[in-house]
């Protein structure tokens, strides 16, 4: 999806995204969390964060002593991320795209994309950036759709038939091979589902 069709999507749906998808998010952010193992001195960021929901619920688990960022595309998405962290001292928010994240490198202890990565039109750029920001065995999470299974692969092709905002939906064994390319090292895989949702949980670690 380019970066203008993103921005698009994400900011007609900011009004009401969090509550539409409340369930779901329960979910997600659930396991995302569970293989982040946010430390309170961490360095995060949430790339592709929307409105900051899942920031907040890890920085309400461990505190502010650290810092966090979150970057989005979507200014409308900002805004209410904004209003979400205001509460908080050390989080840091910014209108990026992550195909081209303005970040020093080996800054990040740890980097987390969470149903986001179906939209990155250039996976390997994405995570190239991602290998480039994050500290030598930094942690890579990502949290998202899965193609494991056959109805799955029929709503990919779907979307891709349907939706002007739809780039592909990825297989566990997939997003292992692109991160490997992009010189991580795959921890752990974790397969789940939510309601009809198909979803994996990746937790890597650069190298090199």
């Amino acid at each position: 999806m380019s970066t203008n069709r993103s921005k698009e999507k994400y900011d007609s749906l900011a009004r009401y995204y969090d509550q539409r998808w409340e369930g779901y998010h329960e979910a997600t952010h659930k396991v995302a969390i569970d293989l982040l193992e946010p430390k309170q001195n961490d360095i995060i960021l949430d790339a592709s964060g929307g409105t900051g929901l899942l920031i907040e619920r890890i920085i309400s688990k461990i505190g502010d002593e650290g810092k966090s960022y979150l970057c989005d595309i979507s200014k409308e998405m900002l805004d209410i991320a904004e209003n979400r962290l205001i509460k908080f001292r050390n989080v840091y928010l910014s209108q990026q795209d992550v195909h081209h994240l303005d970040f020093d490198d080996s800054y990040f202890s740890k980097v987390l994309s969470a149903s986001s990565f179906h939209y990155y039109t250039e996976p390997h750029k994405v995570l190239c950036n991602f290998h480039r920001i994050l500290k030598h065995e930094g942690a890579l999470i990502i949290v998202d759709w899965s193609r494991d299974f056959i109805h799955f692969k029929l709503f990919n092709i779907l979307l891709k038939l349907l939706s002007k905002y739809h780039v592909n939906i990825y297989s566990s064994n997939e997003l292992k091979s692109l991160s490997e390319k992009a010189n991580f090292e795959v921890e752990k895989i974790i397969n789940f589902k939510h309601g009809l949702w198909n979803l994996v949980g990746i937790r890597a670690i650069k190298q090199r």
